[in-house]
């Protein structure tokens, strides 16, 4: 008999399923989120081999795509969010061969009946593969619509979650509307923690987008940022604006921003205004 593969003996300890040695074909269940994936295989039978969960990062979805070929070939994967927080692992296993499905998200009277459950909805998505009720190939994650969606993400989180979206590389820029421009990820890391803790009982009222440009490797985009927060030491919370540019660049198959400027000036003003006294 052959050796156990590491992914089978993986198995046999957490579902006590024996006789695995390998499947024919493998068919991959992921439920998405913002900082870990949440995967669940298959073999073409619909048996159980396995549960990974792993972070969000292009070292992550190798370790995913690894531990799966464990099993045997990688037929197809099933993946909820392909276009949020999916993009990512959807390039790269669409880059090592794998074909890769949309599936949709549990709805909320499913919710309301079984309980939210991530192993659950990575078996749901698999399933949904095998039965032939995938709702197709997704859309391209590459260029425009993958940045937008960065920046939606950023827009919406918090100071943590949006330093993931950043490079972490040693040329990154941040220019913030108070405060020195810093260079450099951990003096942008600091900087976005300083200005973060002058905002507070802050919204995100909406964004205007007045220029953007993409290319296979780089991306910028002109946009006017609308918030309501209190600032600084202010009692009430009061509406602000924020002309910002960003630049963002492709890294392990996801874009990452690698340059931020923020300002006030979202209105003409007099040249003179220029003039410190």
């Amino acid at each position: 008999m052959k050796a156990m593969s590491e992914g089978a003996a993986y198995v046999q300890a957490i579902s006590g399923v024996d006789g695995l040695e390998g499947a024919d074909e493998v068919v991959l269940g992921v439920d998405t989120h913002l900082d870990v994936n949440v995967a669940l295989a298959l073999d073409s039978l619909g048996r159980r081999l396995g549960m990974l969960k792993v972070p969000t990062t292009a070292r992550g979805y190798e370790r995913l795509l690894r531990w799966a070929e464990d099993f045997g070939p990688v037929g197809c994967a099933g993946i909820e969010g392909t276009s949020s927080y999916g993009a990512g692992l959807v390039r790269h296993l669409r880059a090592a061969g794998i074909s890769v499905m949309e599936v949709e998200r549990p709805k909320r009277r499913h919710l309301r009946r079984n309980g939210k459950s991530d192993p659950i909805d990575a078996e749901a998505a698999a399933r949904a593969v095998l039965a032939g009720e995938a709702l197709g190939e997704p859309k391209s994650g590459d260029g425009r619509v993958e940045m937008i969606r960065v920046l939606r993400s950023a827009r919406h989180s918090a100071v943590k979650p949006v330093q993931s979206l950043w490079s972490h590389r040693d040329d990154v820029t941040l220019a913030p509307p108070f405060g020195a421009p810093t260079h450099g990820w951990e003096e942008v890391a600091a900087s976005m923690e300083r200005g973060a803790s002058q905002f507070t009982d802050g919204e995100n009222t909406g964004f205007e987008i007045l220029e953007k440009y993409v290319t296979p490797e780089l991306a910028h985009i002109l946009r006017i940022e609308r918030a309501k927060a209190r600032v600084g030491g202010g009692e009430e919370a009061a509406p602000f604006a924020l002309r910002v540019t960003m630049v963002f660049r492709p890294e392990g198959g996801e874009w990452k921003v690698m340059h931020r400027h923020a300002d006030p000036i979202t209105e003409r003003r007099p040249a003179e205004s220029v003039i410190q006294e």
